[in-house]
């Protein structure tokens, strides 16, 4: 097998974010949306001042809007980057 060429690319921060949590599995259906959203939960009961925000990057239907309760569409800033999802 090949060695990588080069440097990994360089993290580009993401404007207002300070910590980034990921839930990963290289295999589907084991729960990982459900994890998502109940971490996400149980930090906002704790940190209730703290905006949280959850990217379900789901290829084959997010689940997220279900489990949550929300529908309609976000909206967008002018940099697309979503302000509110009700």
């Amino acid at each position: 097998m090949a060695k990588p060429q080069g440097k990994l690319p360089k993290k580009l921060p993401i404007a207002g974010v300070k910590k980034i949590v990921l839930v990963s599995s290289a295999k589907g259906g084991v729960g990982k949306s459900l994890v998502s959203v109940n971490l996400a939960y149980a930090i906002k009961h704790v940190h209730q001042n703290l905006q949280i925000g959850i990217l379900d990057a789901d290829l084959f239907g997010p689940s997220l809007p279900k489990m949550t309760g929300l529908s309609g569409q976000p909206e967008l800033n002018k940099r697309k980057n979503v302000l509110n999802f009700s």
